[in-house]
């Protein structure tokens, strides 16, 4: 009986060590994936994204999934989000960015990586964006982790946020 309550105690443990440091899963059939993120962080969909957010501020990973029957490449589409993310105005505007090829849930994939400088309300700021984009027939996936200005100058967290987006891209799989 004893060596019972010490299985069910040390089992009941790492149960609750799995939520504390684990992962925990999201599937959603209608958008067609599934992923892990990191135990702890929220999620809610605004009905575009599906969005994960670490219990501190300052960044976050989203997933948005869409259909579209034109035919883009992914470097357009990755051309595209470059001139949605800076602002015509010039107040944030691209510092650099690069690209590379990947694979996501084993389809081909472009990964890009944006510095921005911020410098809306007088203050000038970097922030950070490291996009992930694949295509399944006319659904598109843009999976990607945003810093918001100022959060991104912070090396330590920059390179957590990293590892975690890394860890996300690894566990992405269509459903």
């Amino acid at each position: 009986m004893g060596n019972n309550r010490v299985f069910a105690l040390a089992a009941l443990l790492l149960v609750l060590l799995g939520c504390i440091g684990g992962q925990q899963s999201y599937e959603d059939r209608l958008k067609g994936f599934s992923v892990s993120y990191p135990a702890g962080w929220a999620v809610y969909d605004d009905g575009l994204r599906t969005i994960f957010s670490p219990p501190a501020q300052g960044s976050q990973i989203a997933v948005l999934s869409t259909y579209s029957s034109e035919n883009a490449t992914l470097r357009n589409l990755s051309l595209s989000m470059l001139s949605r993310i800076s602002s015509p105005s010039g107040d944030v505007r691209v510092l650099s960015q690069s690209q590379a090829p990947s694979v996501l849930a084993g389809l081909p994939a472009l990964e890009q990586r944006v510095w921005l400088l911020d410098e809306r309300n007088g203050t000038s700021k970097r922030s950070y964006a490291h996009f992930a984009y694949a295509r399944n027939g006319q659904r598109y996936y843009i999976v990607f982790l945003v810093f918001e200005p100022g959060y991104a100058e912070n090396s330590t967290l920059l390179e957590e946020r990293e590892n975690e987006f890394a860890s996300l891209l690894a566990s992405f799989k269509l459903v």
